[in-house]
């Protein structure tokens, strides 16, 4: 009988701790987790209507229709993978989007880790389960440049206003039969859309 018990509570202690170790809030910084928790409504409403360069605005359409689908965001179902990217930039006065790239979603010990693995600006981190919510994942990670190596998000890394080497955080969602979308980084007018398709 003792011996059950103690078992029992060695096995409890064990999931409590599991449980704790992927608990992204734990980790990410205050501000990091207003990214993951970003409403997606008034995102819409930061998508600029017009640019002096129409190239410039060339994302803005497919933004609009990305963060309408993620409104209701469907059964993660199998993410796995390989995956097409497609970064989406917006900004207050343009919307722009870049040609495809290569991405992965590998599975790991609290989630998945994923990596866009081609193209000049790199991202890499792990998708964490969020309570209550098993439609999305909590991304944190970090950026980097061409072939610098991976990074992943660090809290102690200094905030630096531009795109190499930072740390970045959004969530992962399912938008269609095989197209998920990661927002990423949604502060002040700005943000990021990562359109996955295979």
């Amino acid at each position: 009988m003792l011996r059950a018990f103690l078992i029992t509570a060695l096995l409890l202690a064990a999931d409590a701790t599991a449980a704790e170790r992927c608990n992204w809030k734990a980790i990410a910084l205050p501000r990091h987790q207003a990214m993951v928790e970003a409403e997606v409504t008034p995102l819409l409403t930061r998508i600029p209507t017009q640019s002096d360069d129409p190239e410039y605005i060339s994302g803005a359409g497919l933004a609009r229709t990305l963060l309408a689908q993620a409104r209701k965001p469907q059964p993660l179902g199998r993410i796995e993978g390989d995956w097409r990217v497609c970064s989406i930039q917006v900004h207050a006065d343009f919307a722009y989007a870049y040609p495809t790239f290569k991405a992965r979603i590998d599975k790991a010990a609290c989630g998945y880790r994923f990596a866009k693995i081609s193209g000049s600006q790199r991202r890499s981190g792990f998708l964490w389960p969020i309570a209550g919510d098993v439609r999305q994942l909590a991304f944190l990670g970090a950026n980097t440049v061409n072939d610098d190596p991976p990074l992943d998000y660090d809290p102690r890394r200094p905030s630096i206003d531009g795109f190499e080497h930072t740390n970045s955080a959004g969530r992962l969602l399912r938008t269609g039969p095989n197209e998920l979308l990661l927002i990423l980084d949604a502060d002040g007018s700005r943000f990021e859309l990562y359109q996955l398709t295979r």
